[in-house]
């Protein structure tokens, strides 16, 4: 997923972060992400400040934004005094609709457009994650085999206590795996 915060000054203007996008991809040229990192899981972060003429506009074309590429606002503020008004949003993209979704964010109508992006791999994370949730299942499987084989109730009850944490953990793991495949 990625992430977008943006926030308008004055007469119109958003600021923006845009990121923690994961797919397979990498910087190309031009300020956007594409092309592909075989084997690898990448989570995208952008910042995106600009100024608008039309706050009102602006704000509604990032609502429709965040809307098409499938995302979800994280987070908002919005701050208005007497000369301006500003805005700052923290937009969740998947991975596949990020370069999309920075591209039609930079096309609304704008005076001032700064950006930077970045990306982390957490392909490493990943693998660990995987090679901890098969040993957890491991133990998993012998502690219900324990189970059925237990014959007293003191270790009736260890075995279901250590299972239960042992089920804590391996949804955890899957929880982080869900996450970062998102």
């Amino acid at each position: 997923y990625g992430h977008a915060n943006s926030a308008s000054p004055s007469s119109g203007g958003v600021r923006g972060e845009s990121g923690a996008a994961e797919a397979p991809a990498a910087p190309a040229a031009g300020g956007t992400f594409s092309g592909t990192a075989e084997g690898r899981m990448l989570i995208y972060t952008a910042n995106v400040t600009m100024e608008v003429e039309s706050y009102a506009d602006a704000y509604t074309e990032i609502q429709n934004l965040i809307h098409l590429s499938g995302g979800y606002l994280a987070n908002f503020s919005e701050q208005t005094n007497d000369k301006e008004r500003s805005a700052r949003f923290t937009i969740k993209v998947p991975a596949q609709g990020f370069d999309g979704f920075m591209q039609r964010l930079e096309q609304i109508p704008n005076t001032k457009l700064n950006r930077s992006m970045s990306a982390q791999d957490v392909t490493e994370e990943f693998v660990d994650l995987e090679a901890r949730l098969s040993a957890k299942q491991v133990v998993e499987a012998r502690y219900i085999e324990y189970m059925e084989k237990a014959s007293r109730a003191e270790d009736l009850i260890r075995y279901t206590n250590e299972l239960a944490a042992i089920q804590e953990e391996i949804e955890r793991l899957k929880g982080r795996m869900r996450y970062l495949q998102a």
